[in-house]
């Protein structure tokens, strides 16, 4: 064998083993990456959930007010503060029933939470889920969890 072609054999198996190296680096920044990815799924989960306990917390204090001012409708001041209660409520139900439809939350977990609270306010407001409402997506989630039974 000439020097040149030791020479030449010699780069090669350096280029080689740098080749390797790059490899082995690209591999183990893929798992780093994989990893990575793992985690901020896990955290985007952490804050669906974190979203509906707010938006459970928003519902529930809302549905206070309504049923507290509710109590004292022979006031003719109260009146419109339940009006405005009463809208507020349902467009919080409304907000929630968006992000179910829209697939932001699990229906069938979110079915046996809320299907009978749905049920219940289209119930004890009938005048307010007619044709033409403003609150479309209560009752359409309504309608297709009435559907499915």
């Amino acid at each position: 064998m000439s020097p040149y072609e030791a020479q030449s054999l010699a780069a090669s198996i350096v280029a080689d083993v740098i080749a390797g190296i790059a490899v082995l680096a690209v591999i183990a920044g893929g798992v780093v990456a994989y990893m990575t990815l793992r985690a901020i799924l896990a955290q985007l989960k952490a804050g669906q959930w974190s979203t509906l306990l707010s938006l459970e917390q928003d519902m529930a204090s809302r549905g206070d007010k309504v049923r507290e001012l509710a109590t004292q409708l022979d006031n003719p001041h109260v009146k419109g503060k339940y009006d405005a209660a009463k809208e507020s409520y349902f467009n919080s139900i409304d907000r929630l029933a968006s992000l179910i439809l829209n697939g932001q939350f699990p229906q069938h977990e979110l079915k046996q939470d809320y299907h009978d609270m749905i049920k219940e306010t289209i119930r004890a407001f009938p005048a307010d889920f007619t044709t033409g409402t403003r609150y479309r997506k209560i009752v359409k989630l309504h309608d297709k969890w009435e559907d499915s039974k």
